[in-house]
């Protein structure tokens, strides 16, 4: 069976009710909608324009070099006058301000080169942290730039909870819940097996590292679907012969690697926060409260603060103090636990309770107001705080302590597991009824790697520093950061080449025949 073409549609209406519509039997390739028609019956094709347009150079001389630069004179001049020396080089204005602009300038130019422009804000930070002088000292950033990182992972997990489908999951179950579960477990007990045996960690930091390394990133690989549905899949305008020949589930398959990506990211929260705990704890039992059992209260707090925010808001027509109620409520959650002692339960509270409020939201069909503009308000915070949240990961790494026969094993280890990790996801989809390339297809696009590491993977050396452990500690934990840092480069860039090269490809039709099992 197969959905039809109009089933995938943005809207939050059409997104709540795909587990409750009818399935429709079609054998051909999706219809796109026609032509926009006038008012005197004909049609006309809509105004054609280039689908790559180059900038000439002289214009691109002339912003870079003279027009972005003076923008960001007038802006610094702007922070100068209010925070005086903050905003002078060592100060944090200034420090957070060269970040975020070097962050989001590098990435420009990677993404030019048509590669992920997550890799330029890593090297951003990468660049910055090493040079001769001391851009980010450890002062400023305990008391500064942690804080804002703090917010950007708020606003990374709410994004992740705010594209979790519970009916669309239903739906699809034959497929989705093997795709979230079998892969990270199977790729979790190589990750173990690596890290305890082949690089030398602790047990429990071993379970921290399998928990954490084995998530993928949907946040990260989704833009690029998303491109590539838009780019086979044209709304207003004739079918392409390139469009005919899709696979007859292409568009299914889109749809749902759009709505389910990164859905073992809660797996991941989960096992890697209560790993943390055992990793700073003294006995084992110590561990259980400080891991599990601070996890657990962070869930409760999550469905307390978002069940709250969901009742009193429903069908509130301010779409902007809904906004703000998510975000705010994830961030005094993440601080006010950490303030509290139970620093282990802070991305489950801010991942269940936006979750939470969001759900009764789509659940009160009569009173839905205004969700889309939610999720799109807080992907635009998500833009600009992501190029900080990548640098700074960046900026901590330490090129001239890496210890690069870890680094070397850490490879070895991280190409064990994507093996794993695309096998299982091969096997897992069996049962959906799709094609060799279709499935294929999946394989690549539940590879990339990214967010939850660069969020969660630098918390284990923060921890160690913020209570003074001794040296020995520290390095460990730091050895597990620049593994988060690996991880990140080589599985995003496996990813997005995967999607980028071959998914269109691999989405080209096979078998017009062939059937979808839901």
């Amino acid at each position: 069976m197969q959905l039809r073409s109009s089933q995938y549609g943005s809207d939050e209406h059409q997104d709540n009710n795909t587990a409750q519509s009818n399935i429709v039997m079609v054998s051909q390739t999706p219809q796109l909608p026609p032509p926009n028609s006038i008012s005197n019956g004909s049609t006309t094709t809509p105004p054609q324009t280039p689908s790559h347009y180059v900038e000439p150079l002289s214009e691109t001389v002339k912003n870079y070099f003279v027009a972005y630069p003076l923008f960001l004179l007038i802006i610094w001049g702007a922070f100068y006058v209010f925070w005086d020396e903050a905003a002078l080089p060592g100060g944090a204005v200034y420090t957070i301000i060269v970040l975020e602009v070097c962050a989001y300038v590098l990435g420009e130019i990677v993404a030019k080169s048509d590669l992920p422009p997550q890799l330029g804000m890593l090297m951003a930070g990468l660049i910055l942290g090493n040079i001769p002088y001391s851009f980010i000292s450890e002062d400023l950033y305990q008391l500064v730039i942690l804080q804002l990182r703090w917010l950007a992972i708020v606003v990374s997990v709410t994004k992740g909870a705010l594209g979790i489908f519970p009916g669309i999951i239903w739906k699809f179950r034959k497929v989705i819940p093997p795709l979230a579960i079998a892969p990270y477990f199977a790729e979790a007990i190589i990750w173990y097996l690596g890290s305890y045996y082949v690089a030398g960690h602790s047990s429990s930091a071993s379970f921290f590292i399998a928990g954490l390394y084995s998530t993928m990133s949907g946040i990260l690989l989704f833009p690029y679907v998303d491109n590539l549905e838009k780019e086979i899949h044209p709304k207003s305008s004739d079918l392409s012969s390139e469009t005919k020949q899709l696979s007859p589930h292409a568009l299914e398959i889109l749809f749902v690697a759009k709505k389910t990506m990164g859905l073992d990211a809660v797996l991941g929260i989960l096992f890697a926060k209560s790993a943390l705990g055992f990793m700073f704890a003294d006995d084992f039992q110590s561990g259980l409260i400080k891991g599990p059992g601070e996890v657990v209260f962070g869930a409760g707090l999550g469905i307390l603060w978002g069940g709250l925010s969901g009742l009193l808001l429903t069908g509130h027509k301010h779409v902007v103090l809904r906004v703000i109620t998510v975000i705010l409520g994830g961030t005094v959650t993440f601080i006010g636990m950490r303030k509290l002692g139970y620093p282990r339960g802070t991305h489950v509270g801010v991942l269940i309770g936006a979750f939470t409020a969001i759900s009764i939201w789509r659940s009160n069909k009569k009173k839905v107001v205004g969700l889309e503009k939610i999720i799109d308000t807080n992907d635009k915070i998500w833009a600009l705080l992501e190029p900080f949240l990548f640098a700074i990961i960046g900026a901590r790494i330490n090129v001239m302590a890496i210890n690069w026969s870890m680094f070397g094993l850490g490879f070895c280890v991280w190409a064990a597991c994507t093996l794993v990790r695309l096998v299982t996801v091969f096997w897992s989809t069996q049962w959906s009824g799709w094609t060799l390339r279709e499935r294929l297809f999946i394989v690549t696009a539940w590879s990339g790697k990214g967010t939850l590491q660069a969020a969660i993977g630098p918390v284990p050396i923060e921890t160690a520093l913020l209570n003074h452990l001794n040296s020995d500690v520290v390095e460990s934990m730091r050895r597990v950061m620049e593994l988060a840092v690996l991880i990140l480069i080589f599985s995003h860039i496996f990813g997005y080449v995967g999607v980028k090269l071959w998914g269109k490809k691999l989405l080209s039709k096979e078998d017009e025949n062939s059937a979808v099992v839901v």
